[in-house]
């Protein structure tokens, strides 16, 4: 098995990040909530799998303040 790295900044436009979730497909039926570990100004998680197993899975990344949400969707390739 591979182990795929996800990683985004803490912070994004002075908000900061607030989750991290794995889907399956265009359409999402679910949403899975990532761990994740921070070192300095970047967020981590790491999953196992085989990289031709997951080339349709996508990834959000939300961050927020007290006034904005914005989420960041990104396919694993």
């Amino acid at each position: 098995m591979d182990k795929i790295i996800i990683q985004a900044p803490i912070e994004l436009a002075g908000m900061y990040l607030s989750g991290m979730e794995l889907t399956e497909g265009e359409v999402a039926n679910f949403w899975v909530p990532l761990a994740y570990e921070v070192k300095g100004a970047i967020a981590s998680s790491i999953i196992s799998g085989y990289k031709e197993a997951i080339e349709n899975f996508e990834v959000a990344v939300y961050y927020g303040d007290s006034n904005c949400q914005r989420s960041i969707l990104r396919s694993l390739r």
